[in-house]
């Protein structure tokens, strides 16, 4: 009998696949319950410890995901970007507002495993981890977010700007 091993890239894109199907229910309305949701192995209770410095305990607001006139304290103080937190059956989601309100982009993410939600500006470069190296023309231009879990991080190119998530873990 032959046995095949599971690459750690292949747990990822599944647990990536049964990630969007569960946002796609919660998108709808469609109503799942913690046993159901049980096998994708993702804590139920809301957790975040968010902020600029990774020490202040900010609630995740539970609403108004993908709007853009949140009318909500972002949870940065970035000058040029509002980053806006939700938090929902143990998923977190990082909404990504320029300062006129418009979504860049909205960031899923859940037990170490990150994802890009279809929503905000269709030509936002993300690189996520575990996704190819940035390119080497790539530079730094600020650091938007941080948290325990990972950084946002917006970087220019010759082909224009990169937003790079880093896992701390």
């Amino acid at each position: 009998m032959r046995v095949r091993h599971t690459t750690l890239k292949e747990v990822n894109m599944s647990l990536k696949r049964q990630i969007s199907v569960v946002f796609a229910a919660f998108l709808i309305g469609a109503p799942f319950t913690a046993a159901a949701n049980d096998g994708l192995g993702v804590d139920m209770e809301t957790r975040c410890s968010c902020g600029d410095d990774g020490d202040r305990n900010v609630q995740l607001q539970r609403n108004g995901l993908g709007d853009p006139g949140l009318q909500a304290t972002p949870l940065n103080a970035h000058p040029d970007w509002d980053v806006h937190g939700f938090s929902r059956d143990g998923m977190e989601y990082f909404q990504v507002n320029d300062r006129a309100g418009k979504i860049q982009l909205i960031i899923g993410h859940a037990d170490g495993v990150f994802w890009l939600l279809p929503a905000g500006d269709p030509h936002a470069r993300v690189i996520l981890p575990g996704d190819p190296a940035l390119p080497v023309d790539a530079v730094l231009v600020s650091e938007v977010y941080r948290n325990p879990d990972f950084h946002l991080r917006l970087y220019a190119t010759e082909n224009g700007k990169i937003w790079g998530v880093d896992s701390t873990h």
